[in-house]
This record gives structure tokens, sequence and C-alpha cells, in this order.
């Protein structure tokens, strides 16, 4: 089984730089043409996906309708809260530079020390989410084979993710980028997850 984790097409808010969080912002026509050529691009590869698992914002799940030809009222496409994006509460909307933001503190250069305002999920919280999630795939989704499924979340809860397949720590939580509609692969069978090369 061969795990494909993709992160939503470019919204307006990815744009503008603002943190959008769990604030239901759909794609933008950018973004839609950014899903577009990956849907392209897993053709040429000859990536067929069998299922898809996403978060129930609008701007994932248009992206993993259009990625993986599959309509969300179709039974193989799963809707999972887990892969939604992480709460920023208070920072949803506002700028994610410092130039803009002061509320944004360290966390971005020394994430393991900021201090979460109320409202917003922490890591832990984050990371205890994800990998129920992957804990619950690992069970359903493990089998031996080659069969594809799409996996289509947002740019901090794919790191929440990855946190868990290719034990990311906390301190490097910001420094691996994320670009949209950027694809990880990852091939399990027999609960052993194996990262590949990324196709896009």
């Amino acid at each position: 089984m061969i795990w494909n984790l993709i992160r939503h097409g470019q919204t307006d808010w990815n744009l503008q730089r603002r943190f959008q969080g769990q604030t239901d912002i759909p794609l933008n026509d950018t973004g839609r043409n950014q899903a577009r050529e990956a849907a392209a691009r897993c053709k040429q590869k000859g990536l067929h996906f069998c299922r898809v698992y996403s978060s129930p914002l609008e701007r994932a799940v248009e992206t993993a309708e259009i990625v993986s030809g599959l309509k969300r009222d179709d039974p193989g496409f799963i809707i999972d809260r887990r892969l939604i994006e992480m709460d920023f509460g208070p920072l949803d909307g506002t700028a994610f530079d410092h130039e803009h933001n002061e509320k944004i503190g360290c966390l971005f250069t020394d994430p393991a020390h900021f201090c979460f305002p109320d409202g917003m999920e922490t890591y832990q919280e984050l990371l205890v989410r994800t990998a129920d999630f992957v804990s619950f795939l690992l069970e359903k989704e493990g089998e031996t084979g080659n069969e594809n499924i799409l996996i289509q979340s947002h740019g901090a809860c794919l790191r929440g993710l990855l946190a868990r397949l290719s034990q990311l720590k906390t301190d490097d939580f910001w420094r691996l980028t994320i670009d949209n509609c950027e694809l990880f692969r990852y091939q399990v069978e027999g609960g052993k997850i194996t990262k590949l090369d990324r196709p896009l």
C-alpha cells in the first residue's frame, strides 16, 4: 500500500501570507490550476487513487477531488476531521511575518518554547490527533499491495503527520517546506513505513 500525502492548492490567504487554520477559505484560480497540474503529473506517473482521506475544509476537499478524480460523495472519498488544519485560534486571518504580527513571537524560530495563546491548538494536541490518524490508517490500510491512497491535508497538519512518519522533531517543525499541492509518498507494508521519492 502506498500513502500519498498532499497539501491543498493555493488560497487567497496563502497568497496574502495569512494564518488560515480552520477558517474555511476556498481555493483560488491558481490553487485549482495547481491541483490540475498535480493530477496531470500523477496520471503521467501512472498513479491511480483507490481511496481518498481528506480534511473537511473546502480547500482540501476540492483539491482532493481534482487530484484523485473521485468526488466527495463517492464511497471511496472519506472525510476525516483528524486531517483538518491546525487551529491557530486568535492568529487566524493575521499576517504570519514578524513585521506585521508581534503575536507570533518564537512560533517559527523556536517552536518548542512558543507560548500558545488561549484558543490555539498546541503542537502536542496536533501530534496526538495526527498520530491517532496514522495508527488508524495502519490498521485499515496497512496491507501489502501497490494500491495508492491519497491523504489530503494542510501545511501544519502535514507536518504533524510527517512527525510520526519521518520522526520529525519539534525544532524542525517549520523548517520543512511544504508547497501547495506538493506530494509526499510512503510505502506501508506489514506495519513498516518507508519514505519514497516524491514524484511531484
